[in-house]
């Protein structure tokens, strides 16, 4: 099965790295492993916070005190602007 071509730019610094640590024929593999293991990442960690947020969302003793908050704040405002 052929590959699509990817052409991209690298910092100078970076690119002399990469062939000094990399054989030339390992290249393309090399790339496609590090970009699979970045976006895999990032996708878990937008799974973990979602989640995150989806149980904060749940927590009712959470929510009571958030609105607790809410109210302190909301009646600190109107007192600024009373001054």
């Amino acid at each position: 099965m052929s590959k699509p071509i990817l052409s991209v730019r690298i910092n100078s610094s970076l690119y002399q790295r990469l062939k000094k640590e990399i054989k030339r024929d390992e290249v393309s593999k090399f790339l496609e492993e590090a970009i699979d293991e970045k976006l895999t990442r990032r996708e878990l960690f937008e799974q973990q916070l979602v989640a995150g947020y989806q149980k904060v969302a749940k927590n009712q003793k959470l929510q009571k005190e958030l609105e607790v908050w809410d109210e302190t704040v909301s009646d600190m405002w109107k007192k600024d602007d009373k001054r």
